[in-house]
């Protein structure tokens, strides 16, 4: 979808933490090669906010997605949002602030979840996990934490039938504010 918001933010999928390896001085400089102005990122883990005007969420990720692909030889995927949707899926977390910050991810997916999907993972949720689908989303509370969690992105992935990439509510938050010219929290 076109538009005239033209603030965007990019999300690597398993970048830095995955094996591959990707400087985000590296990373910045490329999408600006391919045009993007005002290409920030945020922490280590593929994280980009950009300006494209006139620029539409396919086509932006396609670009990203066969740039970085082509530059670290390996298929890495780019999920792109606008900053408003960003910020709707933000507003839209169904936790709550009683739910520490860590604890909750957002799992940014390609499309939208298939509501049989949602209980299938909710049947492989721990007692102490929570799942909720949102706007070609997901929200996870690990209440006990990710590390030993059997909702691991590959099993929503392949639950879902969708590519995603997950952040936790503190790296949603500081991606919008610097999104939206704020000091990030």
């Amino acid at each position: 979808m076109a538009t005239t918001t033209d603030t965007w933010i990019a999300l690597l999928r398993g970048v830095n933490v995955g094996g591959v390896k990707v400087e985000m001085a590296a990373l910045r400089q490329l999408v600006a090669e391919l045009g993007p102005t005002d290409v920030r990122t945020v922490l280590a883990s593929g994280n980009v906010v950009l300006r494209a005007d006139g620029a539409d969420e396919a086509t932006l990720a396609d670009q990203l997605a066969a740039a970085v692909s082509e530059r670290w030889g390996r298929t890495i995927p780019v999920l792109v949002r606008s900053a408003a949707d960003l910020r709707a899926l933000a507003r839209a977390e169904p936790f709550g602030d009683a739910a520490e910050a860590k604890l909750v991810h957002v799992v940014v997916l390609d499309g939208q979840p298939d509501p049989g999907a949602v209980e299938a993972l909710l049947e492989r949720a721990r007692a102490d996990e929570e799942v909720v689908a949102g706007d070609r989303a997901l929200y996870v509370w690990y209440r006990g934490g990710s590390a030993r969690s059997t909702l691991t992105l590959d099993r929503i992935e392949a639950a879902t039938g969708r590519t995603g990439t997950a952040r936790n509510r503190t790296t949603v938050r500081r991606l919008l504010a610097l999104a939206e010219g704020a000091a990030p929290p």
